[in-house]
């Protein structure tokens, strides 16, 4: 089975364009960080990929619809998914993939799960994509100045904990809270914390 293909076309017959498209440049824009920062890993590049391309497969859904998902198959959720409930199509999605044959693998379903608010415990795929959904260059808040700030850094941690400030900045900015588990990522990081 061509497992690409197959979850390319599921996510591609889901998802309005724009969402897809986002999507398809996460997956590109994960494997140029995969080579910059974890080229030992690039043996994983089909996970990689994969992860990518269905990390928003339920972000359309709407929010009624992701809390009764998430209720009904009893999923682990933080808090602020359940006060947001758009930041539930992680774990549902997550859930979903756990279901789907090509993308049953925790490194995997990790890496969805973690992919908008972060985790100490995401791995290295999933460092991956949360840095790449974050800095995908079609991102309204994203140009090549930022971009290239952001990949100053020599490491994938580096990498994670320059995004992360930049996000806890943005939210101070706009009065918002940051996320408990983003904290979290964000001292196990600065206490020299790694993805492997």
């Amino acid at each position: 089975m061509d497992c690409i293909r197959t979850i390319d076309g599921t996510v591609h017959d889901t998802l309005s364009f724009s969402r897809y498209a986002h999507c398809v440049s996460v997956s590109e824009f994960s494997q140029v960080l995969c080579r910059r920062y974890a080229p030992g890993f690039a043996a994983e590049s089909e996970s990689i990929v994969l992860a990518s391309l269905f990390h928003d497969y339920c972000r359309e859904w709407k929010n009624e619809d992701l809390k009764a998902y998430a209720v009904e198959h009893e999923l682990s959720c933080e808090r602020e998914e359940m006060v947001y409930p758009v930041l539930l199509h992680a774990p549902v999605a997550a859930h979903i993939a756990s279901r789907t044959e090509c993308l049953d693998s925790k490194p995997v379903i990790d890496a969805i799960r973690w992919h908008t608010l972060g985790n100490s415990q995401m791995g290295l795929l999933g460092a991956l994509v949360f840095c790449a959904d974050y800095m995908e260059p079609g991102r309204c808040y994203m140009n090549e100045s930022i971009i290239n700030t952001l990949m100053a850094n020599e490491t994938i941690e580096g990498l994670v904990k320059n995004i992360l400030d930049h996000h806890i900045s943005h939210m101070s900015k706009k009065g918002r809270p940051v996320a408990d588990a983003t904290l979290r990522l964000y001292d196990y990081i600065k206490g020299g914390g790694t993805f492997r």
